[in-house]
């Protein structure tokens, strides 16, 4: 009589997102199933398991954990080889069929690699044979289960042949497959993300299977150091007791949509610091109570950026496509300029500018400047530096402005918005107010439908004298980077005289702004 021996295993492939557990052996004899086989001895196979208690679980049932859109992969490893040798998987058999997988919503799929001959009837799904006669030779197969197989528990067989006849299955082994919708954080400790065992299930989010949560089994602050490159799907913080901060130098890739959140601040305040790549369009949603601040870098050229919920994001200044906020704060840090293409901000969300410019360059018959004028209005495009109230968010539309060519190290056109922090008064945005902004004003004073490089401070559509008080009070003044001020003592000593000439070179419609010289000048020294 032959015999033959082999080893069923749930190999833990962990950048794939699977593992396996323990081991358990069992003894099968073919005549179990076929009474009148006489050519086989009994088999002996040995299972990597635990105890699976799970309700409806037979016990040693092999347990592997995949994140959707993983794989899991599922080894044979035959020590007696036999001349010919068929490994089948399929769904969990009950007592009067062979029903398919068992679960609550029966909506497991998946596909196989080139390595399984595939195969539809009798309930299973593969077929692989003959295996080589050899000692101690494993054989894996991948079973790739698809992304959008719902998070659940799933029982299969894994079925073999000793002779290969799909008819006599001298071996069946239950496999009792757990699909997680996400990898989670699962120590409370600093790791890293290439730490298989730091998450649940054990593996590396990243690709197919880059979803992952950062939830609330710390309770201190910890650093997750991304030390290889990830590319993720769905990045999720939910823990308001203690935070998260992924640092390091090797990348975040996050490829999104703005039709569900790519990045989802569920509660608490947590920080990433390593290099943030969006990959694509991408919403991220921010709880009440809660922020995310990206303090690295950020790469979003050519993407949209979708920010939602009452929460607050932080980012340093960047170019994007277009930023959209329908709800909560957006902080600009760094004073280099933030360019979009388009830039829209719904009733009660604000977009702080803080130290950095704001550079929309629109399409031509497009302009977003009645918007985003009304933004500044009603402080929806506001700035931190806007502290006091000769302060205000200065604005030059290129098509008005002709001579604003570049701003801050970019290169202007003719269709571009640029809005910026500063002082009231400061019509062409150079952070100072000096005589080429009052002649500004006295060449529109007393006018309707004007602007703030033509002299409104007030966004009121006309330029009259609150403008003028306000450029008054502010002549000779410079705004610095740090938001600090600083004085021209003897430019601002020299605005009666300034305001002479102002006169002088205006037209003479516009000289009524003599007859409130005297009051502006007793104003302006209070």
């Amino acid at each position: 009589m032959t015999r033959l021996s082999f080893t069923f295993i749930g190999v833990a492939a962990l950048a794939l997102g699977t593992t396996a557990y323990g081991h358990v052996t069992s003894n099968y004899s073919c005549t179990n199933c076929h009474t009148s086989e006489t050519g086989h001895a009994n088999l002996t196979s040995t299972l990597l398991t635990t105890a699976v208690t799970d309700p409806g679980v037979v016990a040693g049932t092999v347990k592997v954990q995949v994140v959707a859109g993983g794989t899991a992969a599922l080894s044979l490893r035959v020590t007696d080889g036999f001349n010919d040798y068929a490994a089948l998987v399929g769904g969990w058999t009950s007592a009067t069929t062979d029903s398919g997988v068992l679960n609550a919503s029966n909506t497991l799929t998946f596909a196989v690699d080139s390595t399984w001959n595939p195969r539809t009837s009798g309930g299973f799904f593969a077929t692989k044979g003959p295996l080589a006669f050899g000692s101690a030779t494993t054989h894996t197969y991948n079973m790739s289960v698809n992304a959008s197989t719902p998070q659940d528990y799933y029982l299969m067989n894994m079925k073999s042949s000793g002779l290969g006849d799909a008819g006599l299955w001298t071996q069946s082994f239950p496999v009792y497959l757990q699909v997680f919708k996400d990898f989670t954080y699962n120590v409370n400790a600093n790791g890293n993300i290439s730490g298989p065992t730091n998450f649940m299930p054990n593996g590396v989010p990243t690709g197919t299977v880059g979803r992952v949560v950062f939830g609330n089994i710390i309770t201190a602050p910890r650093t997750v150091t991304i030390d290889q490159n990830v590319s993720l799907i769905s990045l999720a913080f939910d823990n308001s007791a203690a935070a998260y901060t992924l640092a390091g130098t090797s990348s975040i890739s996050i490829a999104g949509s703005a039709a569900t959140p790519a990045i989802d601040v569920r509660s608490g305040n947590h920080t990433i610091s390593a290099p943030l790549i969006l990959t694509s369009d991408t919403r991220i949603d921010v709880a009440a109570g809660s922020s995310l601040t990206v303090a690295g870098t950020l790469n979003a050229a050519a993407r949209n950026l979708y920010k939602q919920g009452p929460g607050a994001l932080n980012i340093p200044a960047t170019s994007l496509n277009s930023v959209s906020l329908s709800g909560g704060t957006i902080n600009v840090s760094g004073t280099a300029n933030t360019v979009v293409r388009a830039a829209t901000i719904d009733a009660g969300a604000v977009l702080n500018i803080g130290s950095s410019p704001l550079v929309v360059d629109y399409v031509a018959g497009s302009s977003p400047a009645a918007a985003l004028l009304a933004s500044v209005a009603d402080g929806r495009l506001g700035s931190s530096n806007v502290t006091t109230s000769n302060r205000a968010i200065g604005s030059a539309d290129t098509a008005q402005f002709t001579s604003l060519t570049s701003y801050n190290g970019t290169n202007l056109d003719a269709t571009t918005l640029v809005f910026v922090a500063t002082l009231k008064g400061d019509t062409d945005l150079d952070k100072s107010v000096t005589f080429g902004d009052l002649l500004a004003l006295a060449q529109n004073y007393g006018s309707a439908g004007k602007v703030w490089t033509q002299g409104d401070t007030n966004y009121d559509g006309s330029v009259n004298f609150t403008d003028l008080l306000a450029l008054a009070q502010n002549y000779g003044l410079t705004a610095l980077a740090d938001g600090s001020i600083v004085r021209n003592d003897d430019l601002a000593a020299g605005f009666r005289s300034d305001w002479a000439l102002a006169r002088s070179i205006v037209p003479e419609p516009v000289l009524l702004a003599s007859f409130a010289f005297g009051a502006m000048l007793t104003l302006r020294r209070r």
